[in-house]
């Protein structure tokens, strides 16, 4: 979900609404979101820095949607522009104040029934403007990779393809595609050119294979992607460094539903780093994770650990990552005469992961970047069109490497969201379920964010 607009678009808002939806075929909507904060770390310096500072920051978030329904598809484009202001109240003495910041993000993504079997989803997006320094752009209950590098601005591409066939009522077969490109740039100063610091790329090809059973379920999966990074190493060393693997992963995985609401996955797998470019190692690593998800009528909350190998395009990195996360986004029973429809819900993420870089030119496993995270947020849903929230988020990062600060920061902020109209004519419908019995995945046609949904609130900080 998209954050509310700032007040003129609340005033205008009524007047758009009575033609953005067209015959349920189509409709048109306005997103936004207004928001305040005070933060005790401004621009993520370290302590002892001239740069460390508290201060007050503003975000206005406005943004558009258009979803358009057929008989066999269903299409969403959105767009979103973030506006950051800053205070300045406390900028030190021969310190340069914060400018304003301008990020936009475009997207769509498809849903197409192939077959009475059969189901294709689609996506592509664009992001480009200033690395938001700040971890709130995620609700409250969504993990999130929360490391923050040390580049300014940012464009990132990405597309995906995910396939579903099931062939009975027991064997399901699924295939993804995906590309992605990450560009971190450093800001231009003077008559100087901006220049790229670091670029990563990855495209790569899935398929799977699973069998259920009542309440118990078996699959696996392969795939292999081509990764390429480039980074330009900092003074004294200079020069640039080049990594191009193929990267081939496997991984087993058990589902079961232990009840109605109750259900855990554990998966084992290995993840392989093979070489393109001369002098660059093979490098093997396990893989094994672990969840176990609650699933109410309203909201969901789960407890994850994990250790996965992947790479990092922000940081131009192939890494290897430990994480422990307990995220919840659950309905409160206070002021609501349906339980079904809360207007009060609690998101938070409280746990913490250590990621250490695979030199593949050393064969070797080097340095961490370490990340604690608590992040809490009461949202109320004031009409239904519009949600108030307050969050409360304390972050630590530890970096061992040059690619990350080392900082600690809290964050209060307040927040408006709204969609105007509220009801979209058609949605995507959610397929992320983890329940064997796939009770979690929403119908085709329903509605996956209507008002005093899950997708309302949970999501409302997108």
């Amino acid at each position: 979900m998209r954050r509310s607009l700032i007040a003129s678009i609340v005033v205008l808002a009524p007047a758009v609404a009575p033609v953005a939806a067209h015959a349920d075929e189509w409709s048109l909507h306005v997103l936004g979101s207004a928001s305040t904060a005070w933060t005790d770390n401004l621009t993520s310096q370290p302590d002892g820095n001239i740069n460390h500072r508290s201060d007050v920051y503003s975000q206005l978030q406005p943004g558009a949607l258009f979803s358009y329904e057929t008989h066999r598809s269903i299409h969403e484009l959105t767009y979103n522009l973030d506006v950051s202001f800053y205070g300045n109240l406390n900028t030190p003495p021969g310190a340069a104040d914060t400018e304003p910041s301008l990020t936009h993000h475009a997207g769509w993504r498809g849903f197409f029934m192939t077959s009475p079997l059969s189901e294709l989803s689609t996506g592509l997006g664009f992001s480009a403007g200033t690395i938001n320094t700040f971890g709130t752009t995620a609700p409250a209950g969504t993990p999130r990779d929360t490391i923050q590098p040390a580049g300014t601005d940012f464009r990132q591409w990405d597309a995906t393809e995910n396939f579903s066939y099931t062939m009975s009522a027991a064997w399901r077969m699924t295939q993804s595609l995906l590309a992605r490109r990450f560009e971190s740039i450093v800001g231009a100063s003077g008559a100087m050119q901006q220049r790229t610091i670091s670029t990563g790329s990855d495209a790569g090809l899935t398929f799977g294979l699973d069998r259920a059973w009542r309440d118990d379920a078996v699959g696996g999966s392969v795939g292999a992607r081509y990764v390429t990074l480039e980074r330009e190493n900092p003074e004294p060393m200079g020069g640039v460094t080049t990594e191009d693997n193929i990267t081939v992963q496997g991984l087993l995985a058990w589902r079961r539903d232990i009840s109605q609401r109750w259900n855990s996955v554990l998966d084992a797998g290995a993840t392989a780093l093979v070489p393109i470019n001369a002098g660059e190692h093979f490098t093997l690593q396990p893989t094994v994770g672990g969840t176990l998800a609650y699933a109410p009528n309203w909201g969901s909350a789960s407890l994850q650990a994990r250790r996965s190998v992947a790479p990092n395009l922000a940081i131009a990195r192939n890494t290897v990552s430990d994480s422990v996360f307990l995220n919840a986004g659950l309905p409160l029973p206070w002021l609501a005469s349906d339980p079904g429809e809360p207007r009060l819900a609690l998101q938070a993420t409280v746990g913490g992961s250590r990621t250490r870089i695979i030199d593949t030119l050393s064969d070797d496993v080097t340095d961490g970047i370490n990340v604690l995270v608590g992040d809490v947020a009461l949202s109320y849903r004031a009409a239904s069109a519009l949600h108030v929230i307050l969050r409360y988020q304390y972050l630590r990062q530890t970096s061992d490497a040059e690619l990350a600060n080392s900082f600690d920061r809290q964050t209060v902020q307040l927040q408006l969201f709204g969609r105007w109209p509220d009801r979209q004519a058609a949605e995507i419908p959610a397929r992320d379920s983890l329940r064997v019995d796939r009770s979690g995945n929403t119908a085709v046609g329903d509605e996956a964010g209507a008002a005093g949904g899950a997708g309302a609130s949970a999501g409302a900080s997108r």
